[in-house]
């Protein structure tokens, strides 16, 4: 053999190798920032509707507390005021034992209605007539509130009124008065007007129950002023501290002239994800602030783009070492032997690699072809059949699961996939998988038959719904894609104080020797049968999903006739929220 053939043979497999290195970092980095995308998506949506959530709790926490007051001010006891002139700058307003009955009221509300500190009742001129509790009375500094917002509010509408938080001179707490007017009987004079003030620090104790205030996370309320009437956060211990103004910030400048959105800003000297949402007080634009510091908002994000990086790196160096050896073998016939051996070695270490990168580039390859070919003829006008464009769109959807395969399996092996427990009825999430396939059905002419005990549909049970419907829509998918006469059936019951829900079909049976490890990545009857699609990672998700939830999943072949069965049984008491135990995730 000549040099000059040698050398064209060498550069020959040079130029494969660096054509299979480039093929390979594109498609990696389309796959992962689809997916990155996707996630931070996922983030902002999950972090709008907490704040969405918040403002709407909190708008309903002022309307409950006017109608509480609006309620109590209605009663015949409040209809005339009987010993104003009792009234005393001693008393701050009239001593105990005068208008018991008033008085019984107001402690009525604080029992039964905790959200107040105080009930107050104060007389058109602006003095305090009575102060429930009355040690409270005692403790204000003055007589005379007629200078405040609480007071002049009403008088002005005629009409209930939030007024902006402010430090209670009885207590030193934020606290938000609620002020509703008093008329006599007739409606034709006011007898004074009946004021609550709203604890914000139980608001606070409320939130840090609810909220998962780790990772520097920060709830904000403002009022129309932007003043924060109560900044909850991991570091923030009370609510004994003076109000402060955040008007500064852009995001509380758009949240109170009545704005909903997002933004990227400096808080604090640090770059900070703001998220605002705005609620209506009376007329008034307040608002709700999710705040979260952007590196710990999309930590997950930077970490799952570094492990793609790190897979990218090891898939080129595998590539790389692949054309190192087949240069070495062309060049130096003579040691064949020692490269084979070498070569044989590194593919036992690296079988996962290879296999990823054997069926990742046959799922991409497969619908990637007619998508060229028909993006290419519809870019020629040559393209009139909508079949066409609907082959594109389903191998386009086809591309987009085994991205987001590869991606639930990597944020799953390395423990950041985030599961949304909530309570659920597993039997809508069952149902609303049925309704998803019933046109295949239709169109293979397959039996799908939906059986549910009634005491099962009666259950609910903390879970995430959308990760138990991607195991439902996954299992059914694969009772289609493997038979071809009878048809599916679900069946849903209760056994051993568990949830069991059986999927069975009449296809073809598992082949018994992958029985054992079907639930395995790359393991699939798909893997091994070109007839059929399928990268065998679809059952390796199921099994994490169902694992999180405190469940099992197991798989069988049927034993009166054709098909398979695979049952799925989950806890019936609540779970606890799911957190992932960390591994090193599978490149």
């Amino acid at each position: 053999m000549s040099d000059a053939t040698l050398k064209k043979d060498i550069w020959r497999i040079i130029g494969v190798i660096c054509a299979l290195s480039v093929l390979s970092v594109i498609v990696v980095l389309i796959l992962t920032e689809a997916a990155l995308a996707r996630q931070a998506k996922d983030i902002l949506e999950q972090k709008m509707n907490t704040a969405s959530a918040l403002a709407s709790r909190f708008q309903l926490r002022i309307e409950d507390a006017t109608k509480v007051l609006q309620v109590a001010a209605a009663n015949d006891e409040f209809l005339a005021i009987n010993d104003a002139d009792k009234v005393s700058e001693d008393y701050k307003g009239i001593p105990i034992g005068l208008e018991e009955r008033k008085r019984d009221v107001a402690r009525d509300i604080l029992e039964l209605y905790g959200s107040f500190e105080t009930i107050a009742l104060a007389l058109p001129n602006g003095d305090i007539y009575f102060v429930e509790p009355y040690d409270r009375q005692l403790s204000l500094p003055r007589l005379n509130y007629a200078d405040r917002e609480w007071y002049s509010g009403p008088i002005k509408t005629g009409q209930p009124y939030a007024a902006d938080a402010l430090v209670s001179t009885a207590t030193n707490h934020r606290v938000i008065p609620i002020a509703v007017p008093v008329y006599s009987a007739d409606d034709s004079s006011l007898t004074g007007i009946m004021v609550g003030a709203m604890d914000l620090e139980l608001l606070e104790q409320q939130l840090r129950m609810e909220l998962n205030l780790s990772n520097n996370n920060r709830v904000i309320y403002v009022d129309d002023r932007g003043n924060a009437i109560e900044d909850v956060s991991e570091r923030t211990i009370d609510t004994f501290t003076a109000i402060e103004s955040m008007a500064h910030l852009q995001s509380v400048k758009n949240v109170i002239a009545g704005q909903s959105g997002n933004l990227i800003e400096d808080v604090d000297g640090v770059k900070t994800l703001t998220i605002y949402r705005p609620m209506v007080i009376d007329g008034r634009d307040w608002g709700v602030l999710v705040m979260q510091p952007t590196a710990d908002a999309y930590s997950a994000i930077d970490y799952l783009r570094n492990q793609a990086y790190v897979m990218l790196a090891i898939i080129v160096s595998i590539i790389g070492t692949s054309g190192y050896f087949l240069v070495s073998f062309r060049t130096h016939s003579t040691l064949s032997n020692q490269l084979a051996k070498a070569n044989a070695e590194l593919i036992e270490k690296d079988k996962l690699k290879d296999e990823f990168l054997k069926i990742a580039s046959h799922e991409l390859r497969t619908p990637i072809q007619p998508i060229i070919g028909y993006a290419s003829l519809g870019a020629r006008g040559l393209i009139k059949d909508n079949e066409a464009w609907k082959v594109v769109h389903r191998e386009a959807q086809r591309l987009m699961k085994l991205a987001n395969n590869i991606v639930d399996i990597s944020m799953t092996q390395s423990g950041v996939l985030a599961y949304n427990m909530e309570k659920i009825n597993v039997t809508e999430v069952v149902r609303s998988t049925i309704e998803t396939f019933k046109p295949i059905a239709i169109e293979k002419k397959l039996s799908l038959e939906l059986n549910v005990d009634e005491t099962f549909e009666q259950i609910e049970i903390d879970a995430d719904a959308t990760r138990l419907k991607r195991v439902f829509d996954e299992l059914l998918e694969n009772s289609f894609k493997f038979t071809e006469k009878g048809g599916i059936r679900v069946d849903c019951k209760i056994e051993t104080e568990r949830l069991m829900i059986r999927f069975s079909d009449t296809g073809t049976a598992i082949p018994p020797e992958l029985l054992p490890k079907i639930f395995d990545m790359f393991s699939s009857k798909s893997v091994n049968d070109p007839t059929t699609q399928g990268a065998g990672l679809g059952l390796f998700i199921c099994k994490a999903i169902i694992s999180a939830h405190g469940g099992t999943i197991v798989a069988r072949n049927n034993l009166d006739g054709p098909g398979a069965v695979f049952e799925i049984t989950l806890p019936l008491h609540s779970l606890r929220e799911y957190v992932p135990q960390t591994r090193a995730a599978v490149s």
